[in-house]
């Protein structure tokens, strides 16, 4: 039979779909595999084996987590984990942590580390580790690279266990130590979100602030003010943003309750040289009429319970006066301590202008102030300027109102009632000029919200307790002058009455019909996603407004004012000094924008680009300025639908390039936005199109990677992660399946370990360069450490263990080791049954439901662990291997950790894969497989050098032998039968291959010369690989690898017979 050769040079279209595996004459078939799993298809056509990962660490509770990147720059790149109502952190490859205490003192007998501080704040179940300064040694049984958990605390002193419980003794503690040795606690704030929040989070970062959504909590911000200090707080948003204007007939009337405070100040704020009180921007004006309080004893010259007005006002400072206009009280001292907090007495006051007596006129009962701002109905009072000048039937006062009626653009009169006559004064005498001034309720006083009907309020419910803490906007201006302010509302007396606390002043006391309430509440709904665009913070998808978006004011991510008073920006002022009383929008206020659409699209997510991209349930929106200007205004704005492919409501874009790509809303399939200059419109072309396969669980989450390898990945619902090596300049979309190593029984999703989330950070060392670190949490099964007890805890008669709270049930798989020997008839590591349980004792048997086994006490120190038990783990991806690397740096085993030092026959620190078969590669060369048993394993030689964890197989499988999938290929359907493959490798060490992938032959790359247990260098070169193989009409081949090397195929020439 004739022989043929066929070459397959390049791998770079990766893993096909079973249904396109019959389409010989694509372009790309011949490039492409029909399977790739734990390899990386690249640009330049090779296939290079996916890096390991690295242990850092177990997630609190070993529950279920979220990973959130935090990048500022220059080198500042952290891992968030939020938790059930907590973050943490993770920099440099390590959980952050900060300095508890360091030990004083350590009792061997009692197994107790004395701290240096009583107030240490450790309680028991809190996890630490152990840090060592220059020098220092470690107390015997402590490592610095395992976490502990607090199993008792007194005082200064603590002890300390490996399980998150009390259950047991504490660790045993052999030696002292010496040196420095510091007790320290990962960084950790607490948040409202609970697990079940966790996949409903949205973020988004400005330098040292991650903002965060979610549509159950108010929008929160976490900001870095150090390395590890962090604030967690509410995000406070200012002046909205808000439902639409009331259009029903329901009004509002507010009423005054209680004075706001202005502000506080100590002892240390008060000059005696100047008679100064500093007040970081205290908002007052001259004339205030103010009141002290204080938690300690006023400076010396004021007293609480008296009126004060204010004086010689700056931005951040103020005197008293003890009348209007005033001299400044001198205050001699401030000694007497405490906070001393200042109130308006009642109300505030603005200055309307002030009237010259000239302008005056007695004989027709009107006052001349040109331009002033007030209309029909307005309340105001009268002082005079200088002594006590009178009109008649007017008293010059701040608590005597009056009506202004027949006003003119120059001119008014005053009268005692609403609409009344206007009062004469012609009788008065005018000794000096006047000052008008109005009365507006304060910014943190208290009001009382009266509501004529519930209609139009939460579709017509009224007030509801999900109000407390929302928003109203009220303006309570005469018509048709306009004054808006805002209050916080407070919880309901009922469907119509409500208080909430002034944030913004309101004008006096009134009735309106012009009100918002807030668009943010427990009964409205928080926004689902936020963004950051055009130096606006953007929120949007409320549940009673999912399809509008609320952008921020420009460069003030907290204030949602949408229009100003005229003169704030403009400084239009009236002739006599005075803010004429209006509202303007200007152009950087903010903005709320609806999208409008047949049907009613959720918004799901937002993401930034040149315009903002807006994911929703009916399809993709482009928000922008216009096409010739795309910065947004309230002038100018666009939303455009791009594509009716609906979004994922949790899966994430990611921006690759000047593209982006999402996940559509079936979580199938992944699309490529990308604008096409031909057709002038965007396309969203599904990039799974060719390996609909590699997503069949679902996609839950999605990251990218940049550097080194430009690879989109995707986390599966069924904890698998699909890979998408993506180029743009080669529109190159190539798919892989990435199983991490380590085992999780499930029934549902198979029994691999489970991705459950992902994130990327910038990362750069002095070994490897700049590059992007892929960060996983892990889901596997494995044995769990309960405690340590002694032997005497074992009853021989009875055959009774017994831990108080032990907390085991009947059928429980364990196992137990010892420090001494082990209990008759039982072996250590081996796995028993509980029986018998009780809640402080058990017995053990041999099978489930089994007799008890007959057992003495043993000696020594026993130690009990739990069987297969889920844990989670936060771990990171190693870099890929080139030869430019040391040949150290190549990692190609999960949840890895590592050991430097003096040569060494027990490897300590493993007990986070207690009871697990894990690879071990010893100074660089594979030695047997170890089960890891009491934290530890025994390498069959000693080393120097380790690197020990979970192994795992990169398997890839050609397309069958067939015309257009490789060169020089025979026809389909003809037999065949390979025997010889000749594999081009780059920086490799070790494969398997054959046609079958329960039927493959070891590649042995040691030869008989080298030393066993010494490094070889990798290999770069042509493998010959021999095959004895059966006819059969497809002609596949199988290559994998599963030892703890790299592997990077370049080329496989296939030699075989054919029938033809």
């Amino acid at each position: 039979m004739p022989r043929v050769q066929a070459v397959q040079t390049s791998f770079a279209d990766g893993q096909i779909s079973p249904r396109m595996q019959g389409y010989v004459d694509l372009p790309s078939y011949k490039n492409s595999l029909k399977t790739c799993s734990n390899f990386f298809p690249l640009p330049q056509g090779s296939l290079a084996r996916r890096p390991g990962t690295f242990f850092v660490s177990r997630t609190k509770d070993n529950a279920q987590v979220r990973l959130v990147p935090f990048n500022f720059g220059q080198g500042q790149s952290y891992i968030l984990e939020f938790g059930n109502l907590h973050v943490r952190f993770y920099r440099t490859d390590a959980v952050l942590t900060e300095d508890v205490a360091t030990i004083s003192s350590v009792n061997t007998t009692t197994n107790t580390l004395t701290l240096s501080t009583s107030s240490h704040g450790l309680s028991t179940g809190d996890d630490v580790y152990l840090t060592l300064g220059t020098g220092a040694a470690a107390p015997g049984g402590i490592t610095t690279d395992q976490r502990y958990f607090v199993h008792y605390v007194s005082g200064a002193d603590i002890r300390l266990t490996l399980a998150d419980n009390t259950l047991g003794n504490a660790l045993n503690l052999s030696s002292a130590g010496s040196g420095t040795r510091t007790i320290v606690q990962p960084v950790e704030l607490t948040t409202p979100y609970s697990t079940s929040d966790l996949d409903d989070l949205f973020f988004t970062q400005s330098a040292d602030v991650v903002f965060i959504a979610h549509p159950n909590h108010a929008p929160r911000e976490l900001k870095r003010t150090g390395d590890t200090t962090w604030v967690f707080s509410t995000l406070d948003l200012k002046d909205g943003p808000y439902l639409p204007v009331n259009t029903e007939d329901t009004t509002l009337k507010v009423t005054f309750t209680t004075a706001g405070s202005i502000g506080t100040f100590t002892d240390s704020n008060v000059s005696t040289s100047d008679n100064t009180i500093t007040i970081t921007a205290h908002g007052l004006t001259d004339d205030q009429l103010v009141r002290l309080t204080t938690t300690g004893a006023v400076p010396t010259g004021l007293a609480t319970a008296t009126d004060y007005y204010v004086v010689g006002s700056t931005i951040d400072t103020i005197q008293l006066a003890a009348s209007m206009g005033g001299s400044a009280i001198n205050i001699s001292a401030a000694s007497g301590g405490g906070t001393h907090t200042l109130s308006f007495k009642n109300f505030g006051h603005s200055q309307v202008g002030v009237i010259p007596k000239d302008d005056v006129a007695v004989a027709t009962d009107t006052f001349t102030l040109a331009n002033h701002p007030l209309v029909n109905g307005q309340q105001i009072f009268v002082i005079g300027t200088d002594g006590t000048p009178g009109l008649s039937g007017i008293t010059l006062d701040e608590d005597n109102l009056y009506y202004v009626v027949s006003a003119t653009i120059n001119t008014f009169k005053l009268s005692n009632s609403l609409n009344g006559d206007p009062i004469d004064i012609s009788g008065g005498s005018l000794a000096g000029d006047f000052k008008i001034y109005r009365k507006f309720i304060p910014k943190n006083s208290i009001v009382t919200i009266v509501a004529s009907s519930i209609v139009g309020i939460n579709d017509d419910t009224g007030f509801q307790s999900g109000d407390n803490g929302r928003q109203l906007r009220m303006n309570l201006e005469v018509a048709p002058q306009i004054q808006w302010g805002y209050v916080d509302l407070a919880a309901p007396s009922n469907t119509t009455t409500i208080t909430g606390t002034v944030r913004n002043p309101l004008a006096f006391e009134n009735t309106t019909a012009e009100f918002q309430l807030g668009s943010f509440s427990t009964q409205s709904g928080f926004p689902r996603t936020i963004q950051i665009y055009q130096q606006r913070l953007v929120l949007g998808g409320t549940e009673s407004e999912p399809q509008t978006v609320h952008f921020s004011k420009t460069g003030d991510f907290d204030n949602f004012q949408a229009s100003e008073p005229l003169g704030v920006q403009t400084g239009n002022f009236d002739t006599s000094g005075a803010s004429i009383m209006g509202e303007q929008i200007y152009s950087d206020n903010a903005i709320s924008l609806l999208i409008s659409s047949d049907t009613v699209d959720k918004i799901e997510w937002m993401a930034e680009g040149r315009r903002l991209t807006i994911g929703t349930s009916g399809g993709i929106f482009q928000m922008y300025g216009s096409r010739d200007d795309v910065t947004i205004t309230p002038f100018s704005f666009t939303a455009e639908k791009i594509s009716n492919w609906a979004a994922h409501d949790k899966a994430l874009p990611a921006k690759i390039g000047n593209n982006m790509v999402y996940v559509q809303k079936n979580g199938r399939k992944v699309r490529e936005l990308i604008f096409d200059r031909e057709q002038d419109e965007y396309s969203a072309k599904d990039i799974t199109l060719r390996a609909e396969d590699v997503t069949q669980s679902g996609i839950k989450e999605m990251v990218f990677q940049d550097q080194p390898g430009s690879i989109l990945y995707c986390i599966r619902t069924d904890g698998k992660v699909a890979s998408c090596t993506y180029i743009v300049d080669l529109q190159m979309q190539s798919w892989a399946i990435h199983t991490i190593g380590g085992t999780q029984t499930d029934a549902t999703n198979g029994n691999h370990a489970k991705v459950e989330s992902a994130a990327v950070i910038p990362r750069e060392t002095s070994d490897r360069g700049s590059f992007d670190q892929l960060w996983l949490v892990v889901k596997r099964d494995v044995d769990e450490f309960l405690c340590d007890f002694a032997n005497t805890d074992i009853t021989a008669a009875t055959d009774l263990f017994t831990i108080n709270g032990h907390g085991l049930a009947d059928g429980t798989e364990v196992k137990i080791t010892t420090t001494g020997t082990m209990p008759s008839n039982l072996v250590s590591g081996t796995t028993y049954f509980v029986r018998d349980s009780a809640t402080n004792t058990f017995k053990l048997a041999a099978t489930s439901g089994g007799s008890a086994i007959d057992i003495d006490q043993g000696s020594g120190t026993h130690t009990l662990f739990k069987k297969d038990v889920t844990q989670r783990y936060v771990e990171f991806m190693e870099v890929f291997y080139d030869n430019s690397l040391s040949q150290s740096l190549a990692h190609y085993i999960d949840c890895g950790s590592t050991y430097s030092g003096s040569s060494a026959t027990s490897l300590t620190g493993l007990h986070y894969i207690e009871g697990e078969t894990v690879t071990v590669l010893g100074n660089n060369s594979v030695q047997p497989d170890r089960t890891v048993l009491a934290g530890s394993i025994t390498p069959q030689l000693a080393v120097t050098s380790a690197k020990i964890g979970f192994a795992y197989d990169s398997d890839m499988q050609t397309l069958p032998l067939a015309v257009g999938n490789i060169e020089f290929s025979t026809s389909i359907g003809n037999k065949k039968r390979i025997h010889r493959i000749v594999a081009k490798v780059l920086d490799s060490m070790g494969l398997q291959f054959g046609i079958a992938e329960d039927d493959l032959t070891q590649d042995v790359f040691r030869t008989a010369g080298d030393a066993v247990g010494t490094a070889l260098p990798f290999f770069t070169g042509d493998r010959e690989l021999a095959m004895s193989s059966i006819y059969d009409t497809e002609g596949k081949i199988y290559i994998r690898q599963n030892q703890p090397y790299p592997l990077n195929l370049l080329m496989l020439a296939i030699d075989y017979e054919t029938n033809e």
